[in-house]
């Protein structure tokens, strides 16, 4: 295979990396896993009587402006996890949107009926929308604060602020357009940021696994991977740096994986290596009480895990690769699926708290009134 170089600024990213620091490397902890509702097909209108008057055809018109509003309000609850974060509200705004969909049409009566329905249902999805932006706006800020005080803490920002900055900048500005209720640009933003935070973090394993090829003078032992892991992680930083951040965390994620073939000397081992990786994910995760709290994300991940395992003791090593990291970014998710119900269960009871309290508050002053 012909051999390739670093483009200029990749080597020297990568130099810099390795003369900075010697922290391990921090493992990233993905986001939850989010299950939304299938999205609903515009409900069709009956065919309204020949003999419906021109203010009944008005009607049937605003009606199909009420629907679509409705469909919307529905789509945006669900595009920020409303239904996971308030699923006894959300079952309720269901509820009277399925009733809206089932209501005759066919005459202005019903129609009068079916868009106070579906009015009614689309305020019941605004209101648990409301409940849960700020909710979502919070997850997505606590994912970006890991990774970024992961970063920090291995002196990423320290020795490369150039790269650091513009994925702050990015952070900086999602909170803003949160702040200005500028919802979805907000949540785009948002997982731009996180995405930059991310390949800066594959940047720093690279540097780490590179490093401990060079120290032990692999990679001679294995030249045409270690050729494609340069050539990829040369594309990587030139991709970053032109603000292609989808390619560029492509491209660290092949690199890092030829540099691991090459470090862990063959597939057998690097299964093992990776069985390692879930089972630490796996204990971090029952340490959560991730095995109660999100019952069933737990077990499709420890199934995951056991499958994985019995591939690697078959022998089937690549499939035992690619199973051990499904598992573990399984087990990273039921953590922390776990942490956010941790937070909005301690929400819910200094609520609870706040107001038995105001209860108790307007007791005593009753009390004092009456004496």
């Amino acid at each position: 295979m012909k051999k390739s170089y670093l483009p200029a600024i990749a080597i020297l990213f990568l130099m810099s990396f390795i003369s900075c620091t010697s922290t391990p490397p921090a493992q990233s902890t993905p986001p939850p896993a989010r299950e939304n509702p299938p999205a609903v097909r515009p409900e069709p209108i009956d065919e309204p009587d020949p003999q419906v008057s021109t203010a009944g055809q008005d009607m049937i018109g605003e009606l199909g402006v009420i629907m679509s509003r409705a469909e919307e309000a529905r789509k945006r609850a669900v595009d920020f996890d409303s239904p996971s974060y308030f699923p006894g509200e959300w079952e309720d705004a269901e509820a009277r949107y399925a009733l809206a969909k089932q209501m005759p049409k066919s005459s202005e009566d019903d129609v009068k009926k079916a868009g106070a329905e579906y009015n009614a249902a689309a305020d019941l999805y605004d209101a648990v929308f409301a409940l849960a932006v700020p909710l979502y706006a919070q997850a997505r800020e606590d994912e970006i604060m890991t990774i970024r005080g992961e970063l920090i803490a291995a002196g990423v920002r320290a020795a490369h602020p150039e790269y650091f900055i513009p994925a702050d900048e990015k952070a900086v500005l999602a909170l803003d357009q949160y702040e200005a209720e500028d919802y979805y640009p907000a949540r785009d933003t948002a997982a731009e940021a996180l995405a930059m935070y991310e390949t800066l973090k594959l940047a720093y394993n690279i540097r780490a696994a590179r490093q401990a090829i060079i120290e032990r003078g692999m990679e001679n032992d294995d030249p045409d991977n270690y050729n494609i892991a340069e050539e990829m992680t040369g594309n990587a930083m030139e991709a970053y740096t032109a603000g292609d951040i989808p390619a560029a965390k492509k491209y660290a994620e092949n690199a890092l994986a030829q540099y691991n073939l090459i470090l862990y000397g063959n597939l057998p081992e690097y299964a093992k290596h990776r069985s390692s990786l879930a089972e630490s994910k796996r204990q971090a995760a029952l340490e959560a009480k991730a095995d109660i709290a999100v019952a069933d994300m737990f077990t499709q991940a420890d199934s995951a895990y056991k499958d994985a395992a019995d591939q690697l003791n078959s022998q089937n090593f690549e499939e035992a690769v690619n199973g051990f990291i499904n598992a573990e970014t399984l087990f990273a998710e039921a953590a922390a699926a776990t942490s956010d119900k941790r937070r909005i269960a301690a929400e819910a009871i200094r609520e609870a708290e706040e107001e038995i309290e105001k209860v108790r508050q307007n007791a005593e002053n009753t009390e004092f009134i009456n004496r």
